[in-house]
């Protein structure tokens, strides 16, 4: 009795396994890949495990499989995907395919891996310019040009080079090759009139003075006088002018007040 219980069991089993078969058809076109696993899931039992972000980038299916095993199967869905397949028990997990060596994506250079790049920065007349700072934004790397203009520096492709000169217009210059021509062009703005006095350390600006008085070219032209010591002694008040020693080529003292 016992033993019959044991064969009634046994072939429960194989008409129950026989419901699930490891055999699929799937026909149709542009089938979202979901869908496919859907198809596969009611026709074999197997479970699929995957993530819902590497199927943003699977194709559609196009397939005509009729009674194909489970493996051959996937083998075909899977052919022109960015995705593979793993079964293990009834279970299938889907994963990125890995890159072949074709695939191989060039290396990106590490932050701390430089290279020795050179330049020289010249005027727009191709003049050198000596003392023009160099420093690589962002970081603590500087230099400066020799009296030829010419500097290095070590900086990775994409860094941003700041380039920059008293009386120049700073440069910001993208490094791109090894080798760099820099052309800085000249700071030009107003000019501001100074004043200077009998000590040289005694400069200030028009705007600070009390008592200003101009000589310029149109105001030379109409004065008869013909040295600079009767001009400033005649147009300027307050200067005076002496006279030192007795030879006709010696030059005058001007005295402007005091």
């Amino acid at each position: 009795m016992r033993l019959t219980v044991v064969v009634i069991v046994t072939l429960l089993l194989q008409v129950s396994l026989s419901g699930q078969s490891q055999t699929v058809s799937l026909s149709g076109n542009n089938i979202p890949l979901k869908q496919v696993f859907d198809a596969i899931k009611r026709q074999t039992g197997y479970l699929f495990f995957y993530n819902v972000s590497h199927l943003e980038n699977a194709k559609p299916v196009t397939v005509d499989i009729r009674n194909a095993r489970l493996e051959t199967a996937l083998d075909q869905i899977f052919k022109d995907q960015p995705l593979t397949w793993e079964l293990e028990g009834k279970t299938i997990t889907i994963v990125k395919r890995p890159l072949q060596s074709s695939e191989t994506l060039a290396p990106v250079p590490k932050p701390h891996e430089t290279n020795l790049v050179k330049g020289i920065v010249t005027d727009f007349d191709n003049h050198p310019i000596a003392d023009v700072t160099v420093l690589v934004i962002g970081t603590v790397r500087g230099t400066a040009t020799d009296k030829n203009g010419v500097f290095s520096i070590e900086a990775v492709p994409r860094d941003i080079l700041r380039v920059s000169s008293v009386s120049y217009i700073s440069k910001e210059v993208k490094v791109d090759q090894n080798q760099l021509n820099i052309k800085l062009q000249l700071d030009v703005k107003p000019f501001e009139m100074l004043l200077v006095g009998g000590n040289l350390n005694a400069i200030k600006r028009k705007a600070d003075a009390t008592s200003v008085t101009i000589l310029d070219s149109k105001t030379l032209e109409r004065i008869p006088e013909n040295t600079l010591d009767q001009i400033f002694r005649g147009w300027v008040p307050g200067t005076n002018s002496f006279d030192v020693g007795d030879e006709p080529e010696g030059f005058p003292t001007l005295s402007i007040r005091g």
